[in-house]
């Protein structure tokens, strides 16, 4: 008996039988995929979606401002109060912006009760594609409270 020669011997039927298992165990392989990456999947989707939901902003939120923001207290402040902030603390309040804001001592003596006043609180609004803030002194026995106009 040769190498080469083409001898059957009856195992045909068992042959194709194995060659249905392969496949069916092909198959099944891929499903066994899909059951493996769906639950991964949608673990990272969940993931991302807490991610998102909790690093928004929301009512009350103490926030860094923009600099435009920003920059319109403080020029508020000094224009208009004739202050120096020395400490500005920014709270998101849906569709204006709360400050809590912290002055120097003014050097010169006090000609209203105003001035001697080193707590204030101020109320900027976004209209018109300006800043339009309003400034409020805070009495030494009271306490700041963010989204309260």
């Amino acid at each position: 008996m040769s190498l080469f020669d083409d001898e059957t011997t009856g195992t045909d039927g068992v042959e194709k039988n194995r060659l249905f298992e392969t496949l069916d165990k092909e198959d099944e392989g891929g499903k066994n995929y899909w059951k493996f990456l769906v639950p991964i999947v949608a673990v990272v989707i969940a993931g991302i979606a807490l991610v998102v939901y909790f690093g928004s902003r929301r009512v009350g939120d103490s926030v860094r401002p923009d600099d435009d923001l920003y920059y319109a207290v403080y020029d508020n402040f000094l224009t208009q109060q004739k202050r120096t902030p020395t400490d500005l603390s920014f709270y998101y309040c849906g569709d204006y912006y709360s400050v809590d804001a912290t002055m120097e001592k003014k050097d010169v003596a006090p000609t209203k009760p105003e001035d001697t006043l080193t707590k204030f609180k101020a109320t900027a609004r976004k209209t018109d594609g300006a800043w339009q803030v309003r400034v409020a002194g805070i009495a030494p026995n009271d306490k700041f409270t963010a989204c309260e106009e």
